[in-house]
């Protein structure tokens, strides 16, 4: 998993537009550059940058010099969107060293000047930013800057264009608004006490956006620990319960050396972004879960789970993880399945049956995902 900070430009400074609009502004840094350092100086990599002002005008706002000043000041990797509606401006930004660039309008209005840049750069460089709007369940097309809407199908436009490669989508219906999914399952516990624990960390996608929205959502929430659990090492504790279909064994979805410290780093950079951050408020409880989830909370008597999202995906170590859990649940706690009712993975449904009784929930579906679902005890 990589981390990619995204800044919106807008007279040189760091902004967020509400749904895109212009005139909802809010600014996060006066400074591009200091932000984009310290990005740096936490470890990232890569920073995805939209030259709003290029976006809404077409043409070259301050904001270019602003871009080329950033590529020559760090060694962070830069892919830039953003008001690119020629060559010669493809040109300039992969001459200062863009890594990539972002085509929407211009590759919306006229699928020829897509076909041209991939003919004159490498498949790489080019990336199609489709901003798109949900009408009457329809993705349609939005252009100069989110500014108009087209009567485009996001679908019927990738078709038309079998030899792009990259994507970048955004729903503007949600840009913004802090409404995705997450956020709307992390919202029903904001009157709720306790912890958050996730039982499959893995790469840590997940858990790095609790900690980001718990910085957003309540920052001085010191109770609001993050807690995940995994062994790092991929499955332990295959069993006949997890079906003939699940083909994966012991090891499978293994890390690579070294991501639980570069986890461990990346969540301890979010904390100290954050008010108290001399308290630390996560942990990564490597191992096994029949012991070490047993063992953290004998060590930690007091947890009151708030939110317990389960994606451990087999039937042995759900199975524990709720057992273990279930005296510290109360009502109002919120129960996040990742695979239930999957007939791939029929291990968590398994364990939840057997520990809670699925009749005994009131089970909900994320709409605007394929598998998560949650419910809340009562």
């Amino acid at each position: 998993m990589q981390i990619i900070p995204a800044i919106d430009l807008l007279d040189s400074k760091c902004v967020r537009l509400i749904k895109g609009d212009y005139s909802q502004v809010t600014i996060y840094n006066n400074n591009p550059l200091d932000q984009i350092k310290l990005f740096e100086d936490h470890g990232i990599k890569k920073v995805h940058i939209v030259d709003l002002d290029s976006a809404k005008s077409g043409h070259n706002s301050p904001n270019t010099q602003l871009i080329k000043n950033i590529a020559s000041s760090t060694n962070i990797e830069i892919q830039v969107g953003g008001g690119i509606r020629s060559i010669d401006k493809a040109q300039q930004l992969y001459d200062i060293g863009i890594s990539k660039i972002i085509i929407g309008t211009a590759g919306i209005e006229s699928a020829n000047f897509l076909t041209d840049l991939l003919t004159i750069f490498k498949s790489e460089f080019i990336v199609a930013g489709l901003d798109f709007n949900i009408k009457n369940k329809i993705p349609f097309l939005a252009t100069n800057g989110w500014t108009k809407s087209t009567s485009i199908n996001i679908y019927t436009f990738l078709e038309s264009l079998p030899e792009l490669k990259n994507i970048l989508a955004t729903d503007i219906s949600v840009d913004g608004t802090m409404e995705g999914p997450n956020i709307c399952i992390y919202k029903k516990i904001l009157d709720t006490h306790g912890v958050i624990f996730e039982f499959g960390v893995r790469w840590g996608q997940t858990l790095s956006i609790l900690s980001a929205l718990r910085g957003i959502l309540e920052p001085f929430n010191r109770h609001r620990k993050i807690v995940g659990f995994d062994t790092f090492t991929g499955f332990k504790g295959m069993s006949d319960k997890d079906g003939d279909k699940c083909k994966t064994t012991d090891g499978s979805f293994s890390v690579s050396t070294g991501h639980k410290t570069f986890l461990d780093n990346l969540l301890n950079a979010n904390d100290s972004l954050n008010p108290i951050s001399h308290l630390k408020k996560y942990e990564l409880v490597e191992g096994d879960a029949k012991n070490t989830i047993p063992e953290y909370l004998k060590k930690h008597p007091e947890t009151v789970v708030s939110m317990a999202i389960l994606d451990f995906d087999i039937y042995e170590p759900t199975k524990i993880a709720l057992e273990a859990i279930k005296p510290h649940l109360m009502k109002g706690s919120i129960l996040v399945f990742d695979q239930l009712c999957d007939d791939i993975f029929p291990g968590e449904t398994i364990a939840v049956q057997e520990v809670l009784g699925l009749n005994n929930l009131r089970v909900k579906r994320m709409p605007m995902t394929s598998r998560i679902s949650y419910a809340v005890i009562d």
